[in-house]
C-alpha cells in the first residue's frame, strides 16, 4: 500500500494573458498552490487559471517557490504589505495546506503595451 505524500505550500508568479471578453493585455499574477510537489502544484496552477479563461504565457523567474506555511502571516506582511485583509489568515493555512489547492493574488494587468 503505498503513502500519500503531504502537501507542501508553493508560491509561483505566472504571466497569463487574459481570454476572450477580456480588456487587459497580459497580467502578472502570484499563484499559491497546496500539492506534494513543485511540477504538481505548476500544473494544478495552469489548469486553475485555464478553467478560469486565462492562457499562461510564461513562469516568472523561472521557478516555484516552496513557503513554510507556518510563517505565512510574516510572509504577507513582507509581501503584501497593503492588502493584509485579501489574504487568508496564519489559522487557515494549515487547513488549506491539508487539503490540497490553488488560490491567487491579485491580479496585476494592463490594458495597452
Amino acid at each position: 500500500m503505498s503513502e500519500v505524500a503531504a502537501n507542501c505550500l508553493f508560491r509561483l508568479s505566472a504571466k497569463v494573458r487574459p481570454g476572450s471578453g477580456c480588456d487587459l493585455l497580459e497580467a502578472y499574477v502570484d499563484c499559491f498552490v497546496a500539492h506534494p510537489e513543485h511540477l504538481g502544484a505548476l500544473r494544478l496552477a495552469v489548469e486553475k487559471l485555464s478553467g478560469m479563461g486565462h492562457i499562461f504565457e510564461d513562469l516568472m523567474d523561472g521557478k516555484v517557490h516552496q513557503l513554510d506555511p507556518l510563517k505565512w502571516d510574516e510572509y504577507v506582511s513582507a509581501s503584501w504589505p497593503e492588502l493584509p485583509n485579501y489574504f487568508p489568515q496564519q489559522a487557515d493555512m494549515q487547513q488549506f495546506v491539508k487539503a490540497g489547492g490553488v488560490f491567487f493574488g491579485p491580479f496585476c494587468g494592463w490594458e495597452s503595451e
